[in-house]
């Protein structure tokens, strides 16, 4: 008997993949998180163009508040920014971050870091 020649696969191109919807589970699993549970799917995503208010109290009285963007403008999870800007030391006797904005102007959740609001030395 004369040996067969063992048979070839041909070659299989492999299946594409977007990420969102294939899933072991047989369903969009990425769809059904998003859905039961939106923040979780949001807080994963990277933040575009935010900005915070920051409120300053003037010397002798009153509050102004001014709008800082935060660098950089694409931030990833859990990376942080940072922002700065000038104060003239004369006018204001303290100042804190009021709150974080999207880039719509819409108020974000967010925790402050350890920050004691900054006082500013009289200077002469």
């Amino acid at each position: 008997m004369a040996a067969r020649p063992a048979a070839k696969a041909a070659p299989s191109k492999p299946k594409k993949v977007d990420g969102r919807t294939a899933s072991p589970y047989g369903y969009p699993f990425w769809d059904w998180v998003a859905q039961e549970d939106p923040d979780y799917v949001i807080a994963r995503k990277p933040l575009t163009d935010l900005s915070v208010e920051v409120k300053l109290e003037r010397r002798g009285g009153g509050t102004d508040l001014r709008t800082v963007p935060v660098s950089p403008s694409e931030i990833a999870p859990g990376a942080q920014g940072t922002f700065q800007f000038e104060l003239d030391g004369k006018q204001y006797a303290r100042y804190g971050v009021n709150r974080l904005l999207a880039k719509n102007g819409s108020e974000m959740k967010f925790v402050k870091p350890n920050q004691e609001t900054q006082t500013q030395t009289k200077s002469q």
